[in-house]
């Protein structure tokens, strides 16, 4: 599932907002508003378009809202030469500034959508189950996820508060504060896909990766900026 224009990604949960009350699904904004080049209502498709979607005749969501990320720049480069250097680098030197990541730092990469048909869509998410809460991480922790591209997938947390960058495929590049990092969870296609420890409480959403670990936005910081809460 992923906007029109976007190639793949993964629906991470159904949660509520909080002000009507009505349904909408979760996944990042890379993956649903296409980072940042989505209009509001733009089309949600399933099956993605890398499996074979076909934009209107495919449509099964509308873009509701998404979080904007502050994109340090982008530019086309050969995403087959990356590296655990290259994807995920840590901030170092002015990086570290407070001004350096009140400019560039951003905290999700999320983005919710209206299915078009709520009958269709599952609080369940496929070999998981439902969602029983909201946890906080912490090192060594066992943790879950189901993706796209991967399936369930199960490692450890490393980190809770790690600053980093992150190339998206399209050349976009994002640097991102306090995020939690795993053993390597994903690949290409799982963005979105929602981090669970081992009881069903969720812990963050997958951003991005590398050849070593995965990376995820803390959930309850996801929730209070789309101002949605997760169906239990």
């Amino acid at each position: 599932m992923a906007h029109k224009a976007t190639s793949v990604g993964t629906l991470g949960a159904v949660v509520k907002d909080n002000e009507t009350g009505e349904l909408l699904l979760l996944s990042n904004n890379h993956v649903f508003a296409n980072c940042n080049r989505a209009k509001i209502r733009d089309v949600i498709i399933q099956p993605c378009k890398a499996d074979g979607g076909l934009k209107e005749a495919d449509a099964f969501a509308r873009l509701e809202r998404f979080v904007p990320l502050k994109i340090s720049y982008s530019t086309k480069f050969n995403s087959l030469r990356y590296k655990t250097s290259d994807f995920i680098t840590l901030f170092m030197g002015l990086r570290n500034t407070a001004s350096f990541k009140q400019k560039y730092g951003n905290q999700v990469d999320a983005a919710v959508a209206r299915p078009d048909n709520q009958s269709q869509i599952s609080l369940n998410i496929p070999e998981i189950g439902s969602v029983k809460g909201v946890a906080e991480p912490v090192e060594g922790m066992q943790v879950q996820k189901y993706g796209r591209s991967t399936g369930l997938t199960r490692g450890t947390v490393k980190y809770t508060r790690m600053d980093l960058r992150v190339h998206y495929p399209d050349g976009t590049s994002v640097w991102f504060i306090d995020q939690i990092v795993t053993s390597k969870m994903s690949e290409f296609g799982d963005s979105g896909a929602l981090l669970l420890d081992m009881q069903n409480r969720a812990l963050g959403l997958l951003c991005g990766g590398s050849e070593h670990v995965s990376v995820f936005s803390p959930i309850q910081t996801v929730l209070d900026l789309l101002n949605i809460s997760l169906v239990v």
